[in-house]
């Protein structure tokens, strides 16, 4: 028998950018502690969708976790999430392991992916997307 409770969920809604085929897709990401979050589903966008309104504004800090049950990127599907934290601070979802060499499909940084989005990053998921 499963308890409920009436604690408030606090949950947010993203725009991604596929590393691989250069497309946009949403994630949703549920806190799960201060300054921790998780992601716990996506979907595709498609191309031309005028999603702008949709998506907060607001630069979200904190870690983001990653669960097994994470469908991953709806287009490459990959599980790997980095933000661009030299760049533009916006998310995309990468194929490779840590210590690879990247570029951000959004600003066209390029860096090496170094590890774990960390308690301290601000980041946000190109919530300025307007198709």
């Amino acid at each position: 028998m499963s308890e409920y409770s009436t604690e408030k969920r606090i949950a947010t809604t993203t725009v991604l950018m596929c590393d691989k085929t250069k497309k946009k897709f949403g994630a949703r990401l549920e806190k799960i502690a201060t300054n921790t979050w998780e992601m716990t589903w996506s979907y595709k966008i498609s191309s031309g969708a005028d999603v702008g309104n949709q998506f907060s504004n607001e630069k979200i800090q904190g870690s983001i976790k990653i669960p097994d049950k994470y469908p991953g990127c709806p287009w490459c599907k990959g599980k790997m999430t980095v933000v661009c934290t030299n760049g533009c601070g916006k998310i995309y979802c990468h194929n490779t392991e840590n210590g690879m060499n990247t570029s951000c499909p959004w600003c066209g940084f390029k860096g090496v992916i170094g590890g774990p989005v960390s308690t301290g990053t601000k980041w946000s998921g190109g919530t300025d997307y307007k198709g």
